[in-house]
């Protein structure tokens, strides 16, 4: 949460608005339409809109990156995530160049556009420099929490890899190294960084990742989304950015940067 105080008093969520969870907890992207719109950002300080299509390829890649980015803001009373596909919003917007962020402050209808690359990073940093905010105490996280309700979205659908950490509760170092593997390749689209916590969902571990090992860091190839493969080896993040780097030709080092060629 922002440590610089507001001036606006935030009204409860609309209680029959659908949302989308991410994590337990962490972070929520409500989901908007045109008849929910107005309701939704009413007496709200600061909504942050992605706007899409279910048709949009460029969407999907870049969407896991909007759900990581809020994940940093699980109960902030101020600053909400949205995300739209209704079209008939979107024209009545005149957005037409898609994925697009956008947002509303103080509850009033006109949008403004919020013109940073789809990034952890990049768009904390621009609603920290909107709404005056310091957030340097900000945990980043830059992994997605996969759950039931967002696998598809979130692992099948995007056109890039996924590394995937199958945990339980006592996998904290596990947690930690593929989170500052996802640090390291903040900056790239062509691969997604995600956790299952196997003891919420044992139906996805059972039925996508045949597996009962934990840890276990599965790999979903961008043209094989049905059949993960294991990653084999030891579970070290110096192996992992190199089977990462080895996989999607991105050849990052351990300071994020791009090694020469």
């Amino acid at each position: 949460m922002a440590a610089v105080p507001r001036k606006w008093i935030v009204a409860p969520c609309v209680a029959f608005l659908l949302s989308l969870f991410v994590g337990n907890g962490q972070g929520i992207v409500h989901e908007l339409n045109k008849d929910n719109f107005a309701k939704f950002i009413q007496g709200k300080f600061f909504t942050l809109t992605f706007v899409g299509s279910t048709s949009c390829e460029k969407c999907a890649i870049a969407f896991p990156f909007f759900v990581a980015t809020s994940r940093a803001f699980p109960h902030d009373p101020e600053i909400f995530f949205t995300r739209t596909n209704d079209q008939a919003l979107v024209k009545e917007w005149g957005i037409t160049d898609l994925p697009a962020l956008i947002y509303h402050r103080a509850g009033k209808k006109n949008y403004e556009l919020f013109p940073v690359d789809i990034k952890v990073d990049d768009i904390i940093g621009e609603i920290s420099h909107i709404t005056r905010g310091n957030f340097d105490g900000l945990t980043r996280i830059y992994t997605v929490e996969v759950n039931d309700n967002n696998y598809d979205e979130l692992v099948v659908t995007p056109r890039q890899s996924v590394m995937m950490l199958v945990h339980d509760k006592g996998n904290a170092r596990e947690r930690q190294m593929i989170e500052k593997a996802a640090y390291t390749f903040r900056r790239d689209d062509a691969v997604i960084f995600a956790t299952l916590d196997v003891v919420k969902h044992k139906k996805l571990r059972d039925n996508i990742m045949k597996t009962r090992d934990v840890p276990a860091v599965m790999w979903f190839p961008p043209d094989e989304k049905t059949s993960p493969k294991r990653f084999g080896g030891m579970l070290t993040y110096h192996l992992m950015i190199d089977f990462v780097n080895d996989r999607t030709e991105l050849n990052r080092d351990d300071d994020s940067n791009l090694k020469p060629e």
